[in-house]
């Protein structure tokens, strides 16, 4: 700063206007030009009030202000209000700034607004302890009435470690340089995903998030393209592995041990879900961990829990597979000795107590066709259960000795000790639904079908059906073997139908002739009463055979109708009239009527007895010949063969056939 001008004063001499405007200006560094001197510190100074600068501060005194390092304002600093301040010069060997204060006081830079606080670069307050605690450097942030929000960095003085609460990185930043492997984060432009790679002088560099001691890595959505490792500071640890195009990535697990399982635990009730179009196979044990399972689920209202459920909500596309299983469960390879035997699957549910109510079943398999399928042509199979069980080696059986069963199909229906009142006791029930609106070729209960490779017959039994009691035990017996019509179910049959039917209708289909040399056959079976017993007839067990028709009584005392129901009978006993008398019978429409199932050529046998004292003649009724004796002579019977000759335009023939006395 210029040295003040002399103003002249004289001791008890008051000074004149000049003077004192001389003074005051030397005082205010006014050049006189509008601007003010600049400030010059030739020497070491201690500024103890405010330092206001409207220009440039500099000089070569402005390096002692600073030096070593001198106070701003001594002992008890005041402010220092700089519109520019510059420490130091290009030419300069160092340039410092120090700030000091005790350990328990805050030392920092701000930058204000209109005297509210933006930003703080300051040391904290924390004491210095020792082991280098304390002084830990931080960047504060403050809202705009100048109070703090947050400190969103920071640097421990003890550790060395930075605590961001967000970073963003656009270009690449460097995590752990100074150690021979560390990470890049690289930021990346619209449209492409920034990342985190593994650098340094190994050929070879894993990246390892280890979470602190019982915590966990959560990740918010976790894409692996390469290898990754989760729970790598255990024994035992997960490896995710990312694949080439059409190759599916792998979660195995890995370390230490031999053997590991793979365990996935829902929380709670929750559920593991296995989502996506594709298939899910199991080249290893797949397994419920027997601590994790669901031990209880508690119901409401119309909720519908599915424990194990995969659901394919569209299936599209095309194949060339022969068969296109959507679930399967495949064991190609067991050589396990168990001496309970072995089971692929097991659906198995136990229930019961007061609080159960409705039916239950175990297995629930389901086929539905919502809509004309793409089958020009052939004739394809719909089956919502396809069974089968096959052996391709022998299985220690000799010609003499055979070993081993093979069953498609095994259903057990069991009552046990306690199981009392219960209405039906079924081991295999088939239902048939054709509804109203629909049509079929054929509708058929059960069809046994021989394979066309089935062309060796058994030694032992070679049966379509077969019914039998265990070898072992006492059981009851069945009642009936085969039952049309029962009593928890209505009648079967349709009129017109025939309960046992051989050779129903020959197919173009080639084969075995219609052709056997039994029809029906008992053999070894002690017959009590009838072998055959209906309505109509009776075959006894040694094979003799008697009608089992109804017979007629009539009085009346003159000729009558011999009614359908009378002729097609077994025989009609006549008494009443006192002079020769002529019945006639039914019209051959009516006897064909009253005979189900009538077919040309169908017979019986009628006897008719004549227990009166007078001749009766036997008149054909419309459609209906005598042949032969059509008389009956007084306490005599006669027989006639009635046949029906025509069904279309009824017709019927009754031929005598031998008479003799009446008893």
């Amino acid at each position: 700063m210029a040295s003040p001008s002399n103003p002249g004063f004289v001791t008890g001499q008051v000074p004149t206007a000049a003077q004192w405007n001389s003074y005051f200006t030397a005082k205010a560094d006014y050049n006189g030009d509008g601007s003010f001197a600049t400030l010059e510190v030739s020497g070491a100074s201690v500024l103890t009030g405010s330092l206001t600068a409207n220009g440039a501060v500099s000089g070569s005194g402005i390096t002692a202000l600073f030096a070593s390092p001198p106070a701003i304002g001594g002992t008890t600093p005041a402010a220092a209000v700089f519109t520019d301040l510059t420490v130091g010069a290009n030419t300069a060997t160092q340039a410092q700034i120090y700030i000091d204060a005790a350990a328990t006081d805050t030392r920092a830079l701000y930058w204000l607004t209109a005297g509210n606080g933006r930003w703080a670069l300051n040391l904290d307050n924390v004491a210095e302890s020792g082991s280098n605690a304390g002084a830990d450097f931080q960047i504060q942030r403050y809202n705009d009435a100048g109070t703090v929000i947050d400190t969103p960095f920071t640097i421990t003085r003890s550790t060395g470690v930075s605590t961001a609460s967000s970073i963003v990185v656009t270009g690449a930043t460097t995590l752990g340089n100074g150690s021979a492997n560390y990470l890049v984060i690289t930021g990346n432009t619209s449209g492409n995903s920034p990342y985190i790679t593994a650098t340094g002088s190994d050929a070879a560099i894993d990246v390892v998030i280890l979470p602190k001691t019982g915590g966990a890595l959560i990740t918010n959505n976790f894409t692996a393209h390469d290898i990754s490792t989760l729970g790598f500071a255990s024994t035992n640890y997960l490896v995710i592995n990312g694949a080439a195009t059409g190759n599916g990535p792998t979660i195995s697990a890995a370390g230490g041990d031999t053997n590991i399982a793979l365990v996935l635990t829902p929380k709670g009730t929750g559920a593991v879900t296995i989502g996506g179009g594709g298939a899910f196979s199991a080249g290893g044990i797949v397994s419920q961990n027997i601590n994790n399972q669901v031990t209880s689920y508690a119901l409401s209202g119309s909720e519908n829990p599915q424990i194990f459920q995969s659901i394919v909500n569209a299936l599209s596309g095309s194949t060339t597979n022969t068969d296109v299983y959507l679930n399967s469960i495949v064991v190609t390879s067991d050589s396990l000795a168990a001496a309970g035997g072995v089971s692929a699957m097991q659906v198995f549910e136990i229930f019961g107590g007061a609080t159960a109510t409705g039916g239950r079943t175990s297995l629930n398999i389901g086929l539905l066709q919502t809509a004309t399928t793409g089958n020009t042509s052939g004739t394809p199979y719909y089956t919502a259960l396809d069974v089968s069980s096959t052996a391709e080696a022998n299985d220690n059986g000799t010609s003499s000795t055979y070993q081993g069963n093979v069953f498609a199909a095994a259903f057990t229906a069991s009552l046990k000790t306690g199981a009392t009142y219960f209405q039906e006791l079924v081991g295999l029930e088939i239902d048939i639904d054709a509804e109203s609106g629909s049509s079929a070729g054929s509708k058929i209960g059960i069809q046994v079908v021989q394979l066309p490779t089935d062309v060796v017959s058994a030694s032992l039994a070679n049966t379509a059906i077969q019914i039998v009691g265990k070898s072992s035990g006492t059981a009851s017996g069945w009642a009936y073997a085969y039952s049309v019509g029962g009593a928890n179910g209505i009648w079967p049959m349709a009129s017109s139908g025939t309960t046992v039917l051989f050779g129903a209708v020959p197919t173009s289909l080639g084969g075995n002739a219609y052709a056997a040399t039994y029809g029906v056959k008992i053999d070894n079976v002690a017959i009590a009463n009838g072998a055959f017993v209906s309505s109509g007839f009776v075959v006894t067990g040694t094979g003799a055979a008697y009608s089992n028709l109804p017979t007629a009584t009539i009085t009346t005392t003159t000729g009558t109708t011999l009614t359908a129901a009378q002729v097609v009978g077994a025989a009609i006993f006549r008494s009443g009239p006192t002079a020769v008398f002529t019945d006639t019978t039914d019209t051959a429409t009516n006897i064909v009527a009253a005979i189900p199932g009538a077919t040309v050529n169908a017979s019986w046998k009628l006897r008719y007895v004549n227990r009166d004292a007078s001749t009766c003649t036997i008149a054909g009724g419309t459609g209906v010949t005598i042949s032969g004796t059509a008389t009956v002579a007084a306490s005599t019977w006669r027989d006639f063969i009635c046949t029906i000759t025509n069904t279309a335009t009824p017709a019927v023939t009754m031929t005598s056939a031998g008479s003799g006395t009446a008893t």
